[in-house]
């Protein structure tokens, strides 16, 4: 499970393993353990009030407003601020090894697909919440997907050249937009790149990798009628 770093002054902290919550009713059958229990996790997150880890093809969400809690409160009866626990369900093995939080849902990356996990309610519960599939794409699961402005950008690797994507969500029904940015430079960048960030204010994108002294960069230019 994730450790926990407490700040007990402006100069002192504590590196140590988090006291999680333990079921507080029912048993395994009426309030299950969380579907990551035994397995690894890839990434955990914040969202809607709640702690959320990913983990396989699971996405788990704690109580909302209980960060430490992945139990449900009652045997009886579930209630909207329970844990959210799904998975993505295709033909295809999809172990989810990125999140990036955006305001119209919870995007969800595995190496071929792009996920988002909304309510149509607007409202996350277990009762309202689903993950749709809205974008295939080879995703570099080393590198991980960052927010820039609306676009989220994330990296495509080929067998020599790496390639830079952005991605624009258009609602929870629509598959998303999504353009090649160095498709002007389609061989510039080489396949060891494995780190990338964004600037929101200056729309600067840059790439770099460790075995290397080069930096590339990426500025956006829009004279108003199309990005440059």
């Amino acid at each position: 499970m994730p450790h926990e770093l407490t700040f007990s002054s402006a100069t002192a902290a504590t590196f140590a393993p988090a006291s999680w919550d333990d079921r507080e009713s029912g048993d395994e059958v009426t309030v299950p353990a969380p579907t990551f229990i035994g397995s690894s996790i890839s990434q955990v997150f914040f969202y809607s009030n709640r702690f959320g880890v990913i983990s396989n093809d699971s996405v788990v969400l704690s109580r909302a407003g209980k960060l430490k809690n992945f139990y449900g409160k009652s045997a009886l009866v579930q209630t909207d601020g329970d844990p959210v626990d799904l998975q993505t369900s295709t033909i295809e093995p999809a172990f989810l090894s990125h999140v990036v939080p955006q305001a119209n849902g919870l995007l969800l990356f595995s190496a071929n697909a792009v996920f988002v996990l909304y309510s149509d309610s607007g409202f996350l519960s277990p009762n309202t919440a689903t993950i749709r599939r809205i974008a295939s794409y080879e995703i570099d699961e080393g590198v991980r997907p960052v927010s820039m402005g609306t676009d989220v950008i994330f990296i495509n690797k080929t067998k020599n050249y790496s390639r830079i994507f952005g991605m624009q969500t258009q609602g929870y029904q629509e598959n998303p937009n999504i353009r090649d940015i160095t498709k002007a430079v389609a061989e510039l960048l080489p396949d060891t790149i494995d780190s990338i960030s964004a600037n929101n204010q200056s729309e600067i994108i840059s790439v770099s990798s460790h075995d290397s002294k080069s930096i590339f960069l990426f500025k956006t230019y829009d004279p108003g009628e199309q990005d440059g």
